[in-house]
Order: C-alpha cells, then sequence, then structure tokens
C-alpha cells in the first residue's frame, strides 16, 4: 500500500516537472544510455540491451526502430561514420 502512494506520489511530480508520465521518463533514461553505448563502445546489441534494461532484444528493437526510423545496427553504423568524418575534418 505504501509503496503505492510513494509510486503515485513521484510520478506526479515527474509528471508536472517534465509533461512526461514516470514510465516515458525511465524509458528515455534507457533510451539516451543505449545511444551513447552504441556510439561509445563496441559492446554487442544485446549487451547495450541488457545495459539499458530493456525486457527482450525485440522489444529494444521495436523501440529504437520506433524512435529512430532505423535498427540500433544502422544508428550505430551512422554515427560511427559521422564520428569518422568529423576526425578528418579536425
Amino acid at each position: 500500500m505504501c509503496d503505492d502512494l510513494i509510486f503515485l506520489l513521484l510520478s506526479e511530480v515527474v509528471n508536472a516537472a517534465t509533461n512526461s508520465n514516470f514510465s516515458q521518463c525511465i524509458n528515455g533514461f534507457r533510451f539516451e544510455k543505449a545511444q551513447q553505448l552504441l556510439t561509445e563502445t563496441s559492446l554487442t546489441i544485446t549487451e547495450i540491451m541488457l545495459e539499458s534494461e530493456f525486457n527482450t532484444e525485440s522489444n529494444f528493437n521495436r523501440e529504437f526502430q520506433r524512435i529512430t526510423s532505423m535498427s540500433p545496427t544502422m544508428f550505430r553504423r551512422q554515427r560511427k561514420g559521422n564520428l569518422a568524418q568529423c576526425s578528418e575534418i579536425g
């Protein structure tokens, strides 16, 4: 009972501060972590999925595709390609 009340209060605070619900905020943090790991590490997609706390690889891939319109692998290739081009220019 107390846990439900704490969750409800926390959810209301998050909603007021971010205009997003609690789940959306958590998913946003998880997604940002996944993007960072894809760009800055050579971890496998499965390792990144686990590190960013997604439940299944299919859920991770589906959400990633929904948000970015590309797979995690394509996102990594694009970001790594852009980073390589930037280092050549600089």
